[in-house]
């Protein structure tokens, strides 16, 4: 993968690349349900992004199509997002809290082409008449696909739509760029146990590459 420069990082394709050659086989993903812990190395995920890719793109998602991702915090939800920048598509990250009318508002506007749901979020999200697919079944689909070839990235192309609460109106779109979260975030190793906390307009953590805030 060659040398990376953190300050010369201009996707977070480029980020993930960054990270597998810092850290390769060190825990990037720690989650314990019940009695066994999981983990997921950085090396493990950078595996299975391209094959979730491949499993959207058999959805039908294209590039530039709008993947919403409701779905609760879990290791998927890092996984399933960095598979849809893969696949060449725009992420849209729903807060999990979110209503079925403020959903229903977003998928309307950035027309959705595919609902990433979760477990506790599938029911209300079948109600919004939109090919759902749970980010648990996602990432298990993935084991047995072909990885997606890499794709070439524009760092300054539409890379995902963050959208504000709309508790005082309509919701409004922040568009991102690649470039934008990729030279905000820095990598490092998962200490504790921990999942990729799924965001909102006022968490925008991502796993272990933690937005720099002053």
């Amino acid at each position: 993968m060659g040398a990376f420069a953190e300050d010369r990082v201009d996707s977070i394709i480029e980020l993930l690349d960054l990270a597998v050659a810092q850290h390769g086989h060190r825990p990037a993903l720690i989650m314990k349900p019940g009695f066994r812990t999981r983990i997921w190395t950085y090396a493990r995920i950078a595996d299975q992004v391209p094959r979730v890719a491949q499993v959207l793109r058999g959805t039908g998602v294209q590039p530039g199509d709008r993947v919403l991702i409701w779905a609760v915090n879990r290791p998927e939800w890092g996984i399933s997002f960095l598979g849809a920048l893969w696949a060449e598509a725009v992420p849209v990250p729903v807060d999990v809290r979110s209503t079925d009318e403020l959903v229903t508002k977003i998928a309307a506007q950035t027309g959705a082409k595919l609902m990433l749901a979760s477990m506790p979020t599938l029911k209300a999200a079948s109600r919004l008449e939109l090919q759902s697919l749970t980010i648990e079944s996602l990432v298990d689909r993935a084991q047995a696909a072909a990885p997606l070839p890499r794709p070439t990235v524009d760092p300054d192309a539409l890379a995902e739509i963050v959208f504000t609460s709309g508790t005082t109106g309509d919701p409004k779109g922040v568009m991102l760029t690649h470039r934008t979260p990729a030279r905000q975030s820095c990598i490092r190793p998962a200490s504790r146990r921990r999942s990729w906390p799924a965001p909102s307009a006022n968490a925008r953590s991502r796993c272990c590459w933690r937005c720099r805030r002053s």
